[in-house]
């Protein structure tokens, strides 16, 4: 189980515990947020928490801001981190850099980059980007990763997990991978290898052939005699009466079926009729697997209550089923029989088509239908984006109105001078981050500070005993200044923290007048929501 929250490691540590208690090994992780979109992280078992948040302050992510998903990864200067950049520094770190829900709006770097080629591409053939996650939309993301799309032709191995954020969520969806040992080189090479290690729920395990585990009668010609079946191939051989027929009798009794040929129906009830050579009383057993794996008993008893087979689960009582169809379906015949159903060709052909593996036709129809899915879906979006042509071109009309009006906009002083004011309040807002960080890392720890757990008593009976006993009594005496130095550092700080909060208080009263102004400025000109007008953004609706 991998706990990766959005831009923190606080639960991590509880996990691990839990972990151990369960029996469930716990990967740390961590999902953060970048201005393309999100990454999970996920490290080493063995990884202290604490690396882990240390690296998550390194990015930008600090201590105000954890668990915050709006909060972004940012470099040293507070520029946003690009989604590509956050994948190096996780392989860096030592850990796993894989894309959730890729697809999912707002948060997905295929859509966030959607009108973004060039950073797209790079994105998604970033050698430190290990895998993909998949979610509703699975089919289209297998398509990506397939690496048979022009320009994303790196291959990548997929997952699905539940990503729960309410407890019922968790274990919703899962998958299955194959790992050497829990340690993140594991981990790592379930993505070198994705086709032999990961496999969806839905793929696991893989489905097998049902087969007859045993036969057992409890009276008759094989009394207490128990046939052990192979899961493939098995092979009656003997001579002439010993039975090869009556098996294949009680297997048909057993499960209620008779001879498609009603000629070898007859013969059989004057020779061999399984009811006959049983008796009044006597019971078949067969234990059959299903193709999923699980085991049932089917058993038949001859008596005039005799009502069919019936079907439970193993060795119990509780009946699984109605009906043998319903848990074990299956054909039987003899020698004879497939002698007499080749005499005829279209007999012969329908009966083998029984036994032919047609997986690979139905599989190639399942990837066209795939293809017909994905290219209906083009389609559909080529039809809404044709049925907009005039919604697209009054649009742009209005658009150009507003850059007219813009244009005489963007001369204002207030719209080059705002950003320069929001950067000041993120400077302003870390040093007062910081002068707490100072206030809890140096001061507090060295309020907490006992002189004499670093000198300990001495030995008595020495030479010297009384001198080095008065000479460390001295020493003892630092204790009452490293108390009164805490105490005139903390005033100093508490002092210099009400002087940053009276400047910030001031400075506050500045900033909301030109906020003010700003946007007035920004309604005046009929735009709503619209960002700090840098000269990169008035150059831009220039170019638009």
């Amino acid at each position: 189980m991998a706990v990766t929250d959005h831009n923190t490691v606080a639960s991590i540590e509880e996990a691990k515990e839990l972990g151990k208690q369960f029996g469930i090994h716990v990967y740390p992780g961590v999902e953060v947020s970048t201005k393309e979109g999100h990454v999970l992280a996920i490290f080493d078992p063995g990884k202290p928490t604490e690396e882990i948040g240390d690296w998550l302050a390194r990015i930008g992510l600090t201590a105000n801001v954890r668990g915050n998903r709006e909060a972004m990864a940012k470099e040293q200067d507070d520029e946003p981190l690009s989604i590509t950049r956050v994948f190096g520094l996780i392989e860096r770190e030592g850990g796993v850099a894989i894309a959730p829900h890729p697809n999912s709006k707002g948060t997905g770097f295929v859509e966030v980059l959607k009108q973004k080629g060039a950073a797209r591409l790079e994105a998604y053939n970033s050698p430190d980007l290990r895998g993909l996650e998949v979610g509703r939309d699975r089919e289209k993301i297998l398509h990506l990763a397939s690496g048979k799309v022009s320009g994303y032709s790196k291959k990548y191995g997929c997952i699905a997990s539940s990503d729960a954020h309410e407890i019922e969520e968790v274990g919703r969806a899962f998958t299955y991978i194959k790992l050497g040992d829990f340690g993140i080189g594991a981990l790592k090479q379930v993505f070198y290898d994705p086709a032999m290690r990961i496999r969806f729920s839905d793929q696991w395990p893989q489905r097998g052939h049902a087969w007859i585990e045993s036969l057992e009668v409890s009276q008759g010609f094989f009394e207490g005699v128990r046939f052990p079946l192979h899961p493939d191939m098995n092979c009656f051989v003997g001579g002439k009466a010993v039975g090869k027929s009556l098996l294949i009798e009680l297997l048909r009794f057993a499960l209620g079926i008779s001879s498609p040929i009603e000629a070898i129906n007859e013969d059989s009830k004057s020779k061999v009729w399984a009811p006959a050579c049983l008796g009044e009383g006597g019971t078949v057993t067969l234990y059959v697997l299903s193709e999923d794996g699980e085991r049932h008993r089917i058993q038949r008893t001859v008596s005039e209550l005799d009502s069919g087979p019936e079907v439970y689960y193993g060795d119990t009582q509780t009946k699984a089923s109605e009906t043998v169809h319903g848990v074990f379906d299956c054909k039987i015949y003899s020698q004879n029989e497939v002698i007499e159903l080749g005499r005829t060709l279209p007999a012969l052909l329908e009966w083998l088509d029984g036994f032919v593996d047609l997986s690979p036709e139905r599989g190639q129809i399942l990837d066209l239908r795939k293809k017909m899915k994905v290219l209906l879906e083009q389609l559909d979006k080529a039809y809404a984006v044709a049925i907009r042509v005039k919604d697209l071109a009054r649009r742009k009309k209005e658009l150009e109105e507003k850059r007219k009006l813009l244009e005489g906009k963007v001369k204002e002083p207030i719209l080059k001078e705002f950003p320069q004011w929001q950067k000041e309040e993120r400077q302003l807002g870390k040093l007062q981050t910081d002068l707490d960080t100072l206030l809890r890392e140096v001061v507090e720890p060295l309020e907490k500070v006992r002189v004499e757990n670093y000198f300990g008593e001495l030995e008595p009976g020495t030479p010297n005993g009384r001198d080095i006993a008065a000479l460390r009594e001295s020493l003892l005496e630092l204790g009452a200044d490293i108390q009164k130095a805490a105490k005139v550092l903390k005033q100093a700080l508490h002092a210099k923290a009400k002087s940053l909060q009276t400047f910030i208080g001031d400075w506050r009263r500045k900033f909301e007048k030109a906020k003010q102004k700003h946007e007035q400025v920004i309604k005046s000109a009929g735009v709503k929501n619209a960002p700090a007008l840098t000269s990169e953004t008035q150059q831009g609706y220039r170019s638009h």
